[in-house]
């Protein structure tokens, strides 16, 4: 993602041409794409299921509650941040956004494997179909209809991403079942590189509201890009 981000802000703000129509980065992007919200699934199952063993179940449902409106209103400050700042092309229905719906709408299908695998499967083709339809207005822009010309720098509706979130959670049942590691490994001391992924990981979120501002002014205090 910050590869991808540090590419478009040198095309975007500098004197460097990405094309990034070419098919080698498109599939960078999915692929990119493809991971982040798979591994959102999966971590949605694990949170869930240890939760589930300090908690009542009841409250479960409210837990991920909050956390999906949470993420809507950082997704809401984006959305409101990037129409201030770049006027067409801001953030209408990003991946943020798609999180925190998918956080809420995940949570019945918490404990199914297979079921997801199917859900998945079906939304995915679904909203493959979707984006080949156009729609008159961008009232159904979230959901994967856009208008003809539509454009936004971050742009990942319901369907077909849902479907991915899916398939995450139901990898998430297999590997961790309870919340538990299934497949076992050495149980060696991490060292400081493994560390320091892991640290990666745990502050995802607070990585992905701050990595551009801070590319930005990298790439400006460089020379590299034109503010």
């Amino acid at each position: 993602m910050v590869i991808f981000h540090t590419a478009y802000d040198l095309t975007a703000f500098g004197q460097v041409g990405f094309n990034f129509q070419v098919l080698g980065w498109k599939i960078f992007a999915y692929a990119t794409g493809s991971i982040f919200l798979l591994l959102v699934g999966v971590s949605l199952t694990i949170s869930l299921a240890r939760a589930k063993n300090n908690q009542p179940t009841k409250f479960l449902h409210f837990k991920s509650l909050i956390r999906g409106l949470k993420i809507l209103l950082w997704a809401m400050a984006i959305t409101i941040v990037t129409r201030i700042f770049l006027g067409d092309g801001f953030v209408v229905f990003g991946v943020l956004h798609l999180i925190g719906l998918a956080t809420v709408l995940a949570y019945p299908l918490r404990n199914f494997k297979i079921l997801n695998v199917s859900l998945g499967l079906l939304i995915i083709a679904l909203g493959v179909y979707l984006q080949t339809l156009r729609s008159a207005s961008a009232a159904l822009v979230w959901l994967g209809i856009a208008p003809i010309n539509f454009y936004s720098v971050d742009y990942y509706p319901l369907l077909p991403w849902l479907g991915v979130v899916l398939l995450g959670v139901a990898l998430g049942n297999w590997l961790y079942p309870q919340g538990q590691k299934k497949i076992k490994t050495s149980d060696s001391a991490p060292n400081f590189l493994t560390k320091k992924i892991a640290c990666l990981g745990q502050h995802s979120l607070l990585i992905y509201l701050i990595h551009q501002p801070i590319l930005i002014v990298l790439l400006w205090s460089a020379g590299l890009i034109k503010i």
